[in-house]
């Protein structure tokens, strides 16, 4: 039985989390999240608290968690960095969610964070491959005046 007690600083919190995921123990990863969350000392969570959570669920494109754990980011105020947005299109990308992965573009330049190259590439392709050229034509609009590889920009 783990004494929550001795988890004085929230690194202590993220390093628990992240050793349980790396271990494969993701429920009991969430659990803690969870007991985090309600704590009252209300310690503040950090990209890095969810960093594991989107980390395990973009590796099997589970989409449904990825969405929760993102609604939990925005309902906590926790500023995204590149790790989870990265982790959040790829997982998109997996589950073959090109929508979805186009629209996590916008939160990315937003937070200065510079979409992988190859993403785009893939997210533009499929895109126009399901014919969905409106969102293509977005996404492209989107990524032109942002210092990407040669192969986006011509």
């Amino acid at each position: 039985m783990l004494d929550y007690a001795k988890f004085v600083t929230l690194s202590d919190w993220n390093l628990l989390i992240f050793e349980l995921e790396k271990a494969g123990r993701i429920e009991a990863a969430e659990k803690l999240l969870q007991r985090l969350l309600s704590d009252p000392l209300k310690k503040t969570p950090s990209a890095l608290t969810f960093h594991p959570f989107f980390r395990q669920f973009s590796r099997v494109g589970n989409v449904e968690k990825l969405k929760y754990y993102w609604k939990l980011i925005k309902e906590n105020g926790v500023e995204p960095d590149a790790r989870v947005l990265t982790s959040l299109q790829l997982g998109y990308l997996r589950a073959r969610n090109y929508v979805a992965a186009a629209s996590v573009v916008p939160e990315m330049l937003a937070a200065k964070v510079h979409p992988e190259a190859g993403h785009i590439d893939i997210t533009l392709f499929k895109l126009f491959a399901a014919r969905k050229f409106d969102e293509a034509l977005k996404l492209w609009l989107l990524v032109q005046g942002f210092k990407l590889p040669h192969s986006i920009q011509s």
